[in-house]
């Protein structure tokens, strides 16, 4: 993978210099014409590592960043490798993470584990709750719901029912 110019350091998120710990997983699409990133990594509680999500466009050398939804995090799983995911060059795969708990109706407190497949052909992303990025990797459904990415500020509460 040939560098990536990303100043991580001045985009949105935790203080980097009063947590220095924090890292980041890169991940470049398969021929190199996108990266996915999950920045500012830390751990939230055991064996729980979150990042926040950013994907980005070449050129390499000034980067334009596609999407950056405030309030996204993604799990950071045991492997770096398959953290971030690639279908092709057309579709990034993650897991994402509410780090604010939400209620259901009935009362019960939501999950939100599952699958996050973002489109980069049509600029769209589906959310499957109940599927794991192995699953979405190995045979891409076919019942995905596809909304716009610009329905990602409303992430989690309307995404999850």
């Amino acid at each position: 993978m040939k560098e990536w110019c990303l100043d991580i350091d001045s985009w949105p998120g935790p203080n980097r210099k009063k947590w220095p710990g924090l890292r980041d997983i890169i991940q470049e699409s398969p021929y190199g014409r996108y990266v996915a990133v999950l920045y500012s990594c830390g751990e939230i509680g055991i064996y729980k590592e979150v990042g926040i999500f950013a994907l980005l466009e070449e050129p390499k050398n000034s980067p334009k960043i596609l999407l950056r939804p405030r309030g996204l995090t993604c799990l950071v799983s045991n492997s770096a490798d398959t953290t971030i995911q690639w279908i092709g060059e057309r579709f990034c795969v993650v897991t994402p993470y509410s780090i604010r708990p939400s209620l259901s109706l009935s009362g019960k407190v939501k999950s939100f584990y599952g699958t996050m497949v973002f489109d980069l052909k049509e600029n769209k992303v589906a959310y499957d709750p109940g599927a794991s990025s192995e699953e979405i990797i190995s045979a891409l459904p076919n019942n995905l719901l596809w909304k716009s990415w610009k329905r990602l500020s409303w992430w989690p509460k309307l995404w999850h029912k």
